[in-house]
């Protein structure tokens, strides 16, 4: 054990010595204090200043004149389909009619928007309002065609209300009224009614103003998608006409209540802006990942190799100490600089996060174990993806390592496992993409479990997804539809390990130096 130890810290001093060690490293932590940065200086605060109306008008005025025409001639259009085929509507006579309603209905809206002096096209809570004021209109005329009384007294009491609204300018009566529509609708059981109720509310807390856009809004979004999406898949055991697997059922609940908890979570603390601060810890930690692992492969590809060529490896191979020694010595040390080196993406990210991010933003990491919901802080999170990440910088340098044991060959080891890490990687994740995650052959390939971070700490969108701004969220977190034990990935890395470390040492031992 001392000449490992010995032999160890000779290793130590060959890496120190390595200047392409500084380099890398200083720029993988300057690359992502720079994204924090970037961060910071790009993100745009919303103006929430009144708008000068006149702009807005002459465009209201001119759709305006536009959709007049428009009714004009799907009425006409109406008229001649009408005569032709007076006996059985066809279906471009439902087409017509249609789209003669949107055009009324859009009419309305305009003249009500012109009236009030509201942008139409802001798509905030008065726009929302005015629409159905217009629908409200149009559902008065058809009663008044019907001669329904009472329909008409029902439609006049609803559009004077809105109209009151409208003029007051009143978002909280706004939440009140959508509450009241939630609490009388049928169609919604209790569950889903509180659901809606508690958006609502929340929905005033965030955006106490009313505004179209603000802070945070994409991250109260996707949590309520995903909520919403967890709770249908719990109630119909399905998801687009397939069956929940019960792994895919469990996940499902899980995602429910993760997405519920973060969503009940204070917030007092709102970040200025809607922005992807909630993604960029789990990116910079991506990035830095990837800085690592070139790093790992240009030391782990060239540490038997190069010494091979230089021939500095005959000064430990004459000494007495037994050639496996000298292997778990490079082994060990391999593993230490990719510890050492995500420790240190840890405190860059960390760093650049508490700098540069929102508080808001320093989420805590939710997860379920059993029945119960546990919360890991912010920073332990970050430090715990740092050394989930670092299964793929352990096993990109067990590539490099085997290769330069047995290529002998700093550029050919090197090369390769550029080329694996690099290339064939990202065809396989282009593949990945276009083919859907159901492609089951694909669980089998390798690439799947060079990095066990989604099984350590499976993400969910739009809270802890380093990748969620690149390929949205899915709601079955199972990337495959045949469903393998949960301990596959962890026996499957642990199998490819021993498989290069074996390769690796059983060529440095047994081949001629």
């Amino acid at each position: 054990m001392n000449k490992i130890i010995a032999l160890l810290r000779n290793e130590w001093t060959k890496v120190l010595r390595r200047k392409i060690i500084y380099l890398v490293v200083g720029l993988i932590v300057l690359s992502i204090f720079s994204m924090g940065v970037i961060y910071k200086l790009t993100r745009t605060i919303p103006n929430y200043t009144a708008e000068d109306f006149s702009i807005v008008k002459q465009n209201l005025e001119f759709d305006l004149e536009k959709t007049n025409s428009e009714i004009k001639r799907y009425e006409d259009l109406l008229g001649e389909n009408s005569s032709v085929n007076s006996t059985e509507p066809s279906e471009s006579y439902h087409n017509l009619n249609k789209a003669l309603e949107q055009s009324k209905h859009y009419k309305l809206s305009l003249e009500i928007a012109l009236d009030k002096e509201i942008n139409l096209f802001n798509y905030g809570y008065q726009t929302d309002l005015i629409n159905e004021m217009a629908a409200l209109y149009l559902m008065k005329e058809l009663a008044v065609e019907e001669n329904n009384s009472q329909r008409i007294s029902e439609l006049e009491q609803k559009i004077v209300h809105l109209d009151q609204i409208l003029n007051q300018n009143n978002y909280a009566r706004y939440i009140d009224y959508q509450i009241e529509n939630v609490k009388k609708n049928p169609l919604l059981n209790d569950q889903q009614k509180a659901v809606r109720i508690s958006d609502w509310e929340l929905e005033l807390i965030i955006n106490p103003k009313g505004h179209a856009f603000y802070p945070a809004k994409n991250y109260f979004n996707n949590l309520m998608y995903v909520r919403d999406t967890s709770m249908e898949a719990i109630s119909k055991n399905y998801v687009d006409y397939s069956p929940l697997l019960p792994s895919e059922l469990s996940q499902a609940k899980k995602d429910f209540q993760i997405a519920n908890f973060y969503l009940a979570r204070s917030h007092d603390n709102l970040p200025e802006i809607d922005s992807g601060g909630n993604v960029y810890p789990g990116f910079a930690v991506t990035f830095g990942t990837y800085g690592m692992i070139f790093l790992i492969i240009i030391l782990a590809g060239s540490t038997i190799s190069q010494e091979i060529s230089t021939g500095s490896i005959k000064g430990l191979i004459i000494a007495p100490v037994r050639r496996q020694k000298i292997f778990y010595a490079k082994l060990i040390n391999i593993i230490s600089v990719s510890i050492i080196g995500m420790l240190i993406v840890f405190l860059a990210t960390l760093a650049s996060s508490y700098l540069f991010i929102e508080s808001f933003f320093h989420l805590p990491y939710a997860f379920i174990t059993g029945s119960s919901l546990q919360v890991m802080p912010f920073s332990f999170y970050i430090l715990a993806l740092c050394l989930a990440k670092t299964s793929s910088v352990i096993m990109a340098g067990l590539f490099a390592l085997m290769f330069s044991s047995t290529t002998r060959s700093t550029s050919i080891s090197v090369g390769v496992s550029m080329i694996t890490q690099f290339g064939l990687m990202a065809i396989y994740n282009f593949f990945k993409l276009v083919l859907g995650q159901s492609y089951t052959l694909m669980s089998f390939l390798p690439f799947e479990y060079l990095d066990l971070t989604k099984h350590i700490l499976p993400p969910i969108y739009g809270v802890t997804s380093e990748s969620s701004f690149m390929f949205g969220y899915t709601l079955l977190n199972s990337d495959f539809a045949l469903a393998t034990p949960s301990f596959a990935p962890y026996l499957y890395w642990l199998v490819m390990a021993i498989c290069l470390i074996w390769i690796a040492r059983d060529s440095f031992v047994k081949r001629d130096l």
